[in-house]
């Protein structure tokens, strides 16, 4: 039977290798190049060893000066690449391997952007891997250092990340962001008391932002520090993140890799036709949370909106109890205020227990003053509820301009899902209503919608 390349080798078209190998079982040597379409790549290597191959080193190098790597991937996105690249590796019987490598890409093309000067060193040495990643580009420029330790227990990791620039926007990346750019400090250090193949429920350290420039539209975002600790002991995990704009906590006892585990549970008692129980066998999942957010205004302008203000600081505090089947989130935001338009006293808050969920939402006011027709719709309350069961819906959405009257409603609706040969099913029933909407009167019949 013929054998069938890879699409990508297809790509290459035509190929051809020309090189010279030299030297003895003892002292290999290999020169040469390969041809084709898309490039030329330059190939440089050496083999080297003892009679009893008790003592092996290697050294290669490949480079190129220009290959089409969009065309390669049939990516439209993806250009030319150039780049040298060079590995060494030294093993001796009854040592650690010892290995460094070190790539230069000089240049390569994304979104029709051509990135500059990226340089990528490695070493693994005495069970311990020393790294370094940095990019002298003018719209990209960082650095980071990193070392990972596998020398003692438990394993380790620290490192170091500094980005001077980042622009969006002249990298082709987000329309939106054209004058944009950022820079910041980071340092992240942790530890794995990982017995089981579970490393991310056994991990202790912190992760430190300092010094985050972020301008856009003109607006500038200065956040001191953003700092995320993680303690895990005996199951028993706290996380906390501190900044100038959120502080946010979780404390409990928990498994972070039988979360999604749990949340399906829940769905399937919600709905059992259309959300399959998960019966991964695993120890209830406990905890509580919170976040406070402050300081949004400037983070908000930030997206080119300068009239949006958030005056006060919304928070968002709940719980999942899985031993006692039931959870709980609430949100509240004192006052959003964009332009003429002013949002305040929004409240959410999202209830199960006994195998039902009731979410209720609420604005208190919501001031409307229209200056090109002098109109004043004036305050709005909106409250909405929903409460899901046995794969079921209720809502029920109330508005009303006590005021004015320019608005009036109770609107009420049932949904019921399904499944029929493994197809969705659903079925709508909007119950009789009437409302009142400027000066006009809506009706609303009993209707039922199938799909």
């Amino acid at each position: 039977h013929p054998v069938r390349l890879p699409q990508e080798l297809r790509q290459l078209g035509d190929m051809h290798y020309h090189g010279l190998l030299s030297g003895d079982l003892s002292n290999l040597n290999l020169h040469g190049a390969f041809t084709s379409r898309l490039g030329t790549i330059t190939t440089y290597g050496t083999l080297s060893t003892d009679t009893s191959f008790a003592d092996i080193r290697f050294t290669g190098e490949i480079s190129t000066r220009k290959f089409r790597l969009g065309q390669f991937y049939k990516d439209a996105d993806l250009g030319d690449i150039a780049f040298t690249a060079q590995a060494g590796a030294h093993y001796q019987a009854g040592q650690p391997l010892q290995a460094q490598g070190k790539m230069r890409i000089s240049s390569f093309t994304f979104k029709d952007y051509t990135y500059k000067n990226l340089l990528i060193n490695g070493s693994l040495a005495q069970q311990v891997f020393h790294g370094h990643i940095g990019m002298n580009d003018p719209n990209l420029t960082f650095t980071l250092n990193g070392e990972l330790g596998f020398n003692k227990a438990p394993p380790w990791a620290d490192i170091a990340f500094r980005l001077e620039h980042l622009r969006l926007g002249q990298l082709h990346l987000y329309d939106d962001c054209q004058d944009e750019d950022a820079s910041l400090k980071m340092h992240l250090h942790f530890t794995s008391n990982d017995k089981e193949g579970n490393w991310l429920n056994s991990i202790n350290g912190a992760l430190r932002f300092d010094s985050i420039f972020l301008t856009n539209y003109g607006e500038e975002a200065h956040i001191e520090r953003l700092e995320l600790g993680i303690n895990d002991s005996q199951r028993k995990t706290t996380l906390h993140i501190l900044s100038e704009h959120l502080n946010m906590g979780i404390s409990g006892s928990f498994d972070w890799t039988t979360l999604g585990a749990t949340l399906q549970r829940f769905g399937h008692e919600l709905f059992p036709s259309m959300i399959a129980r998960d019966n991964t066998a695993h120890l209830p999942n406990d905890l509580d949370f919170y976040v406070y957010f402050k300081n949004l205004t400037s983070l908000a302008r930030l997206g080119g909106d300068p009239d949006i203000s958030i005056p006060r600081n919304p928070t968002i505090k709940g719980f999942i109890h899985e031993s006692d089947r039931q959870f709980e989130v609430r949100t509240y935001i004192p006052a959003i205020e964009n332009g003429n338009a002013a949002t305040q006293d929004i409240t959410c808050s999202l209830l199960h227990s006994n195998k039902q969920s009731t979410m209720l939402m609420a604005l208190v006011q919501h001031t409307i003053n229209l200056d090109s027709t002098k109109l004043r719709i004036g305050d709005v309350n909106v409250h909405f509820s929903a409460t899901a069961k046995e794969d079921s819906i209720f809502t029920s959405l109330k508005f009303g301009n006590p005021d004015n009257m320019h608005a009036d409603a109770n609107i009420r609706m049932n949904a019921r899902l399904d499944k029929y040969n493994s197809q969705p099913l659903a079925s709508l029933h909007i119950l009789p209503s009437v409302f009142y909407l400027k000066d006009t009167l809506w009706t609303l019949n009993d209707a039922h919608i199938e799909y």
